[in-house]
């Protein structure tokens, strides 16, 4: 049975958990989340400000046709281009930043990144994904293409949160089993971090 089946139509289903919501602009908006179901990507967009809702059909990358999806909020950076975190859980769990040119009416899948990590999407051509490693998953070109950067830090603690303002500056904050938090900064695009809260 589909989602939403037997729910009234034009509205969110009720099944599914809900992980992100995006307006681009007062009438139109998206609502990501996942529900465990192969292949079936939870992704239901409004045109009237939140009132009714449809299903957007978004196709999922070779290899991944059946993997379960979670889609995260959108983000935009003008009228017409954004981009759209999807993680696909499969046996090489991915994620996929979906691109639109067209205000989000279409969304076409970039280059799968195989990562459970932690990512920060600055602008429409800079993405970066970090599982905690030696090296930072860096695009810029909107995720159709990734490249390593070798950073000085091996994080071994938990990597809660990574923000990076523009494809230069970023924070990162870590913890560990203890509940100890530490906080560094990165200015030349992830190569080198400093402790700002050991």
């Amino acid at each position: 049975m589909q989602p939403g089946a037997g729910e009234d139509v034009n509205t969110l289903p009720f099944s599914g958990q809900k992980s992100g919501i995006t307006f681009l602009d007062s009438q139109h908006g998206w609502v990501g989340g996942n529900i465990p179901m192969d292949g079936y990507v939870y992704l239901y967009a409004s045109s009237d400000g939140g009132h009714v809702w449809n299903k957007q059909d978004v196709s999922l990358p070779a290899d991944y046709e059946s993997a379960m999806t979670e889609v995260r909020s959108a983000q935009f950076f003008n009228g017409m281009d954004g981009i759209l975190p999807v993680r696909l859980l499969a046996g090489n769990s991915a994620v996929d930043f979906y691109v639109t040119h067209d205000g989000g009416v279409t969304w076409t899948s970039t280059t799968p990144l195989i990562s459970n990590g932690q990512y920060s999407i600055p602008s429409f051509m800079d993405v970066f994904v970090w599982d905690g490693g030696p090296s930072l998953q860096v695009s810029h070109d909107g995720g159709l293409t990734w490249n390593p950067v070798a950073t000085n830090v091996d994080v071994t603690d938990i990597l809660m949160k990574m923000e990076f303002v523009d494809a230069q500056t970023g924070w990162m904050l870590t913890g560990d089993s203890a509940n100890h938090h530490s906080l560094y900064k990165t200015v030349d695009g992830g190569a080198t971090w400093s402790v700002l809260i050991p």
